[in-house]
């Protein structure tokens, strides 16, 4: 028998996550929203973006309290989130962290490929730029001609692993952006190498 908690909610938790890591000034960014209350549940909700206290969007989440939203934060303007729930909580969360230099990844699910699109605040001559996929013991590493501070890079499902894949966004051998796919393509074989790579660079 199950026994179900008859406890009342008192407060919601709203956890907000960039896509690719962090959030940079100028870059684009996907970010990641999920809304429960104090026992655990989802909480459906409405949600406000303001820019130095002025709303400039508004859009909701689904059912299970999860929302995402496409963010380029610009330099000296402030930004927070209001949060109303079908329940009746009300919360406003500050978008805190926001650096000055850095990259973004942003992943665009196609039905035969992923696009990666890469921004970049700065790029110094002699960097390497590399992909770096993986699932467990499997790889796939390729170079990035960086050659402007945006990038598009599409990518096959099919050559891609399937089942849960790690995109790792490389630096000079570091990594400094990871993102999570899961490709659940159904593919004959168990590795492939000869993967097809496009690279688009933005004017």
């Amino acid at each position: 028998e199950v026994v179900r908690s008859k406890k009342k909610a008192q407060d919601i938790e709203v956890v907000i996550r960039p896509e690719g890591q962090e959030i940079v000034y100028g870059l684009n960014s996907n970010l990641g929203i999920k809304i429960t209350n104090d026992i655990g549940n989802p909480e459906e909700s409405t949600l406000i973006l303001f820019k130095n206290n002025t709303p400039i969007k508004e859009f909701t989440t689904s059912k299970l309290g999860l929302a995402r939203m496409n963010f380029r934060p610009l330099k000296n303007k402030t930004y927070k989130i209001e949060v109303i729930t079908k329940g009746g909580f009300k919360k406003i969360i500050p978008i805190e962290d926001i650096k000055s230099k850095g990259s973004s990844l942003d992943l665009i699910n196609l039905k035969r490929h992923i696009y990666l699109n890469i921004e970049t605040t700065s790029i110094e001559e002699h960097e390497k730029w590399q992909l770096f996929i993986f699932k467990d013991q499997n790889f796939i590493l390729f170079n990035i001609e960086m050659n402007n501070s945006e990038k598009s890079i599409a990518i096959e499902k099919d050559k891609l692993f399937v089942g849960l894949n790690t995109i790792q966004l490389l630096k000079d051998g570091k990594a400094v952006l990871e993102r999570m796919f899961l490709n659940e393509t159904i593919d004959e074989t168990e590795f492939k190498v000869d993967y097809t790579l496009k690279q688009v660079d933005k004017q």
